[in-house]
């Protein structure tokens, strides 16, 4: 047995005993507060395998009523429940102390993610499931400007739209869309139960690549979408340029920064690698939408070629950062390079509805000097250096220090919330995302047991962008009420929500996205699954 996972079924097992010996000398019990415990027990105990105990669970939840205000005498609940006792004294005896692991390393998006804006409750959550079973990422939206928002912030690798929406339709999602999708060469499948030969002529004249009839197999359906998805990779790994801003890729990033030094190696001669981030681009997107800011990052690339040495390559590192490859060039060299092109930058002058702004950029600079280190050790080195001159204020250009850089703070606080009343659950979910690494981000994970308690908590008032993994049944303040005090009291771009329910319930899944929610996950889960919605919501977090 996993030591880890062992961990977490003694604290199940220890709850379970502490919440019989309570209910033993109240002698009786709330109805409702039977129900709650057993619904936790089904949610919690498949994650932490203990698959039987939520098959028992269920059963036995079938037979109950969530708002049962009746009073159980404790004979009753020990016969109801006799079953789970007994798997208990036999299961926990055999239990070993747990060891955990150090550390969870965050290798960015393998899972390929899909949109699908589907109004229709109950379709929704079929699809989504088929092509979650199929190894994909999916992210949901009941409405247009939801799935709008989403691709934007999230840039998909696939959209599936229906083709009949409430006020705005999919096809005006499509246009809206459009010129993005085809930049990125991300796919559309539009879906309808509109068979006749107008709307998918209509469908495939606004620029959808494939439309599938509503009622269909769904194993032909996935295979589709996935089929889709094999096409956006063929052409990805043809394609050396970024679509939008005609910057190098990442995929040239790889291949030049290779043959750098192996030239180095070679003969010698040290180059620079510069790593350019705009600043505050986020508020830009913000102020005036994301079809400015996509106009200021093709100027950024526009001007930064026009003014840069012939020798050099821009490559679009990842939405607003970029890395400037300087060869021949000591770091000195690189660094008057990078601040000629700040200080002619920051003096273009953008206009937006009436409205005019400039944008800075801040830099970190570092020369790569030496055979005994990789990629990512020069990569890390100028990154550090990059966040020093964030933190000295922006709109300025750090030379690395690699005997400093070892010491620095890590940099952009990233708060990742847990609030469930199970303490299974908050133990096995913090501990899981305590260690997680991402890049330079100092991730600060903090669990609650009530919503009550996080709204409450000055750690919940700090500056900087929160993950929050919201359970729905909770006493006192449900789910719902936390993610409607969450919308109330806190900025939308600061908050991030994913809400976790034991239930299939359309109503739930249907109040939840339109409370805010920005994905949910259904108990029992696998970490491996929490795991990859996190580090996909954390990507739109730390943007």
């Amino acid at each position: 047995m996993d030591l880890q996972v062992s961990k977490y079924q003694q604290l199940l097992f220890k709850r379970t005993n502490e919440t019989l010996t309570r209910w033993s000398k109240e002698k009786k019990v709330l109805g409702k507060d039977l129900y709650r415990f057993l619904h936790s027990i089904k949610g919690t105990a498949a994650s932490i395998e203990l698959p039987e105990w939520s098959e028992v669970a269920n059963g036995l939840l079938e037979n109950m009523d969530e708002d049962d205000s009746s009073y159980w005498e404790i004979e009753d609940v020990t016969t109801l429940l006799s079953s789970i006792i007994d798997l208990s004294n036999e299961q926990q005896n055999d239990i070993l102390c747990p060891s955990l692991d150090k550390e969870i390393l965050f290798e960015g998006e393998k899972d390929k993610l899909v949109l699908l804006i589907e109004d229709d409750i109950s379709m929704l959550t079929v699809l989504k499931s088929a092509l979650e079973e199929a190894g994909l990422m999916v992210l949901v939206a009941m409405d247009a400007e939801k799935g709008i928002n989403i691709f934007y912030d999230q840039k998909p690798d696939c959209v599936i739209i229906d083709y009949y929406l409430p006020e705005q339709d999919g096809l005006d999602v499509l246009t809206t869309i459009q010129e993005k999708a085809n930049t990125f060469f991300i796919p559309i499948v539009m879906i309808s139960g509109d068979q006749s030969k107008k709307t998918r002529i209509k469908g495939f004249e606004s620029g959808a690549d494939d439309f599938i009839v509503k009622p269909f197999d769904l194993d032909e359906f996935v295979v589709r979408v996935k089929r889709q998805l094999q096409r956006k990779d063929l052409i990805d790994c043809a394609v050396l340029l970024d679509e939008l801003t005609g910057a190098y890729n990442r995929k040239f990033l790889n291949l030049e920064i290779e043959r750098e030094i192996y030239e180095y190696t070679r003969s010698n001669v040290s180059f620079t690698i510069a790593m350019l981030d705009l600043d505050h681009f986020k508020n830009v997107n913000d102020t005036y939408g994301h079809a400015v800011g996509d106009e200021v990052l093709k100027k950024f690339v526009s001007f930064i070629n026009e003014q840069k040495r012939q020798s050099d390559y821009l490559i679009r590192y990842g939405g607003e950062e970029f890395v400037l490859l300087l060869p021949r060039s000591k770091a000195k060299d690189g660094e008057q390079v990078v601040k000629r092109l700040l200080s002619g930058f920051s003096k273009e002058v953008f206009n937006s509805h009436g409205r005019s702004f400039s944008v800075t950029f801040s830099a970190g600079v570092v020369e790569v000097e030496g055979h005994d280190k990789c990629v990512n050790h020069w990569m890390k080195l100028a990154d550090d250096a990059l966040y020093e001159a964030k933190r000295a204020g922006r709109n300025k250009v750090m030379i690395s220090d690699s005997d400093n850089s070892k010491n620095l703070p890590a940099s952009k606080p990233v708060h990742i919330a847990i609030i469930d009343d199970d303490e299974v659950v908050r133990e096995l979910v913090g501990d899981h995302f305590t260690n997680l690494v991402i890049d330079t981000y100092d991730i600060d994970v903090c669990r609650f047991h009530s919503g009550s308690e996080f709204l409450n908590s000055p750690w919940s008032q700090q500056q900087g962008q929160y993950l929050i993994i919201l359970d729905v049944m909770m006493p006192e303040l449900d789910g719902f009420e936390v993610l409607q005090a969450i919308g109330c009291q806190y900025p939308e771009s600061q908050f991030t929500v994913l809400m976790l329910t034991g239930r299939k319930s359309e109503k739930d899944i249907v109040r939840a996205l339109e409370l805010g929610a920005d994905d949910y996950l259904t108990k029992p889960f696998g970490m491996g699954e929490l795991e990859a919605r996190v580090k996909r919501l954390l990507l739109r977090v730390i943007r």
